[in-house]
């Protein structure tokens, strides 16, 4: 199944975290703390069931997420999850993406409740621990986080993968990180190039060398191969099936935001905030009444939001196998929701062609 049809409602649980990570696109105010109401996260988790699950058959699996590291609020985090095991049943899946810094009461948990967990690492502790230290007193993450990775990769219940960040002190580093999460028992990793923050200076951005990263890549991808991993890249994660939108929030599936938003993707964080990615905001709680005022003008463009509606696409030799990208990064870096992130279209194409039909199928779709 393409990445597509990976449906979900997800929780932006607190715009808090305990690391401090160079190139966060949330750029997070810590005099701002923002923490997700229970009585909205309530209200989703019943919204999901009836409009998506009941009419549609999507995924009965929450997922939560930033702009925060959602384990800091670990007490709301298990309520919500209580709640939707209650509405949805017990079949109902559990995922988290996290930075993997959590206590052992968190991990204990998560290794019992939780079905799949995504640990942003970025590799080699050397790496790990300049990119992602934590916060204010910058001591280094990688200790922290090895520890609940092992422990996690041994769950029977608990899937364990890694999201890592690619940039200029791991791209040509791509198999000796393999190395370490195959040390660590992680057999699921996939990769992002770095990307400009929400609100960055696109203009004064340095891109990775796209062509070196596939390089690289392809290199990787078949030594992790060998090894029983599978090692994947956010530009083939619709690979594995034909469509023509790129992924959930072109539907738009739920996204809650922690300042009450229905956002439909995990780059349009915050409802209040009057900038460029409030096309990507398609509704707004009211707490008084428990319902939500809809921006239907916004819904319409986003579910446009297709192959058929970009004349840049519609050419492509990997038009069916990329749906367009990301919608959150091509709003930001363009300003159009039908712009064009030129930059990935040429990597895109180099692994539709060089990637072999063996490594183009996903036990696990990515976070």
């Amino acid at each position: 199944m393409a990445h597509s049809d990976k449906k979900m409602l997800s929780i932006f649980l607190t715009n808090t975290c305990n690391l401090d990570c160079v190139y966060c696109y949330a750029h997070n105010d810590p005099d701002n703390m923002q923490i997700m109401s229970k009585e909205f996260a309530f209200w989703g988790v019943e919204y999901y069931y009836n409009e998506y699950i009941v009419k549609h058959g999507f995924d009965k699996r929450i997922r939560f997420y930033g702009p925060g590291e959602p384990t800091t609020q670990f007490a709301l985090m298990k309520d919500i999850a209580t709640y939707a095991k209650k509405i949805w049943g017990e079949d109902a899946q559990i995922e988290i993406q996290t930075n993997g810094c959590f206590s052992d009461t968190v991990l204990d948990w998560i290794e019992k409740n939780a079905d799949n967990v995504w640990i942003s690492c970025d590799g080699l502790p050397k790496i790990q621990n300049m990119n992602r230290p934590f916060f204010k007193t910058h001591n280094p993450s990688s200790p922290v986080m090895e520890k609940n990775i092992k422990k996690l990769s041994l769950s029977k219940h608990c899937v364990v993968g890694i999201r890592s960040t690619i940039t200029k002190l791991n791209v040509n580093e791509q198999i000796e990180n393999i190395q370490y999460f195959y040390s660590l028992g992680v057999k699921y990793v996939w990769v992002d190039t770095v990307f400009p923050g929400v609100g960055d200076d696109v203009k004064k951005f340095e891109y990775l060398d796209m062509d070196n990263f596939v390089d690289r890549f392809l290199e990787a991808t078949k030594y992790a191969d060998s090894l029983g991993m599978e090692y994947r890249t956010f530009f083939t994660c619709n690979f594995d099936k034909c469509t023509n939108m790129h992924c959930r929030a072109c539907y738009p599936v739920p996204h809650l935001t922690t300042d009450g938003y229905l956002s439909a993707c995990d780059m349009a964080l915050f409802g209040a905030e009057d900038n460029h990615m409030k096309a990507l905001i398609y509704g707004k709680w009211n707490p008084e009444t428990a319902t939500v005022e809809y921006f239907y003008d916004r819904l319409n463009k986003i579910r446009n939001r297709k192959i058929e509606n970009l004349p840049h696409c519609l050419k492509c030799s990997a038009n069916q196998y990329c749906g367009g990208y990301c919608l959150g990064e091509t709003l930001n870096e363009t300003g159009s929701l039908f712009g064009h992130k030129a930059i990935v279209c040429h990597a895109i194409r180099r692994l539709n062609k060089e990637l072999p039909d063996s490594l183009r199928k996903y036990t696990y779709k990515h976070p």
